[in-house]
């Protein structure tokens, strides 16, 4: 069982990310939620830089991204 409760305080000690969709903490490092599915970054089309989920434009060029990862993940789950 002292294994079982050394993982455990690993994990929580881990840095962690919330998902912008559903709140849920994930570890960090993850491309998308464990819970939803939501996509953690979103690609620029033009210059393949990682964005926040919910950025409108690029951090690395300045183009427009379109719709926030996390509103693509919603329209994704809508069509299920």
């Amino acid at each position: 069982m002292t294994a079982f409760f050394e993982e455990l305080s690993a994990w929580y000690n881990e840095d962690k990310m919330v998902c912008a969709k559903c709140k849920t903490e994930n570890p960090d490092g993850l491309k998308f939620c464990n819970e939803c599915g939501a996509a953690f970054s979103a690609l620029c089309a033009s210059c393949g830089f990682e964005n926040a989920p919910t950025a409108k434009f690029c951090g690395q060029c300045g183009k427009a991204l379109g719709a926030p990862a996390a509103a693509l993940a919603r329209k994704s789950d809508d069509r299920q």
